[in-house]
């Protein structure tokens, strides 16, 4: 909404009716933390009037009714609209993203799209064994969604599916609030912007704390999605009530965004994981101060300030609400600026990093982020010959000149997989 060229606000029903009030639609933000539908859409999910939702809200308009927006968790009772999977169809998608993947020089993905409970998690996960087990071109790395504490513990206790080289089961991922774009990012304090609302908190703490303690119990990975500064002091509360686990599991956060002094020592003091997408910066260079204030957002996004104090930063895209372009995500974290090179002299320059270590934030530190750091990560001798040439020489062209850069060819367990 940031965008529209009239009023800078969220879609309601109202608008999708003016496309049809025949055909259902949803539309789904950028972020993917909002959804808005149309009235025929309401119908349908026989959503007539709002009511609670745990960690999640339908929001209403004046007349007291549902106006078609729904945030977090809210929108998956907009789910019983989607058709019906196959593993067949899944699998082509995979292998078309895979591919797209591979143009951009990617050679391993963590993807987020196992949610055991769900009604087609059981198709997906097998569309990603068959994918996996046919001359795939992308090494999958699982951060695995379940949709309760008792869901979680029974799966795991079970034990995990046989996993190889391409295929890994990796962390358990817990979404803990939302995004500083929809403003439901959870905020210590109120948005600067709108003092009506702090945001979302989509688990409560003590939630969090049943998924880490299981999650720790049994060996397992923990990655939380946390944006705002609340939900990042949840998420460490929880990781510090394990901490005799945490460093070996290597617990992560993942965004990263609205930080404090405070909250980077704790992260540092509990060897807490950052896996942050420097992208991000494109489009919220342009409202964090608007939404949290100059002084928090001159601590946040806080690239160099975690590089010295020693934390694991590791670097992603977050696609599919970026696209997969890594040369861009360099452009963002070594010149602190959107892709047009604004601001000038970069936001807040101080957090600038150099293009060693963003470059080394997507190899070397994703591989240790899913525990492969002995594998894959560096050209030498015994580890995954998974490479990537590229157009350009990044360690000495202009460093404006890095989101041009492009790949010429892309190579996967030592046979070229992408070409240009």
């Amino acid at each position: 909404q940031n965008q529209f060229s009239d009023e800078k606000r969220m879609l309601t029903k109202d608008d999708l009716d003016k496309i049809s009030t025949l055909i259902p639609i949803v539309l789904g933000r950028a972020c993917g933390h909002v959804a808005v539908c149309n009235s025929k859409a309401l119908e349908l999910a026989n959503i007539e009037n709002a009511f609670p939702v745990e960690g999640g809200e339908i929001l209403v308009g004046s007349d007291g009714k549902p106006n078609g927006l729904f945030a977090e968790n809210a929108i998956e009772l907009l789910d019983v609209l989607k058709p019906r999977l196959t593993v067949e169809a899944v699998e082509r998608q995979i292998e078309q993203i895979a591919k797209i993947a591979n143009s951009y020089g990617i050679t391993s993905v963590s993807t987020n799209d196992l949610h055991i409970g769900d009604e087609n998690s059981k198709i997906i996960e097998q569309a990603y064994i068959n994918y996996t087990s046919n001359n795939p071109t992308v090494r999958i790395n699982h951060q695995i969604c379940y949709n309760s504490p008792q869901i979680f513990r029974a799966r795991v206790s079970d034990g995990l599916p046989v996993q190889h080289d391409f295929l890994r089961y990796g962390p358990l991922k817990i979404f803990t609030d939302g995004s500083l774009g929809a403003r439901t990012a959870l905020l210590r304090n109120v948005y600067a912007d709108d003092p009506s609302t702090h945001g979302i908190a989509c688990m409560a703490p003590q939630q969090i704390d049943d998924y880490v303690q299981i999650a720790s119990e049994h060996g397992i990975q923990v990655v939380a999605h946390a944006i705002g500064d609340q939900a990042m002091v949840n998420v460490l509360d929880a990781y510090q009530k394990v901490s005799e686990f945490g460093k070996a599991l290597r617990h992560g956060i993942i965004h990263c965004q609205i930080t404090d002094h405070d909250i980077l020592n704790r992260m540092k003091n509990l060897d807490v994981l950052a896996l942050v997408q420097p992208i991000f910066l494109h489009a919220d260079l342009h409202i964090v101060e608007e939404r949290v204030g100059k002084e928090l957002a001159s601590s946040s996004y806080a690239f160099n300030t975690m590089e010295n104090m020693g934390i694991h930063v590791s670097y992603g895209s977050d696609a599919p609400v970026e696209n997969f372009n890594v040369f861009e995500g360099i452009h963002c974290a070594v010149n602190r600026q959107d892709l047009l090179g604004y601001p000038q002299a970069g936001f807040y320059p101080e957090e600038k990093v150099d293009v060693s270590t963003a470059v080394d934030n997507y190899t070397t530190e994703g591989s240790y982020a899913s525990f492969e750091e002995h594998k894959k990560g560096r050209l030498i001798a015994g580890q995954f010959a998974d490479l990537v040439i590229l157009s350009d020489d990044i360690f000495s062209i202009g460093s404006h000149e890095i989101k041009d850069v492009y790949a010429l060819k892309t190579m996967v367990n030592g046979e070229f997989v992408f070409s240009k």
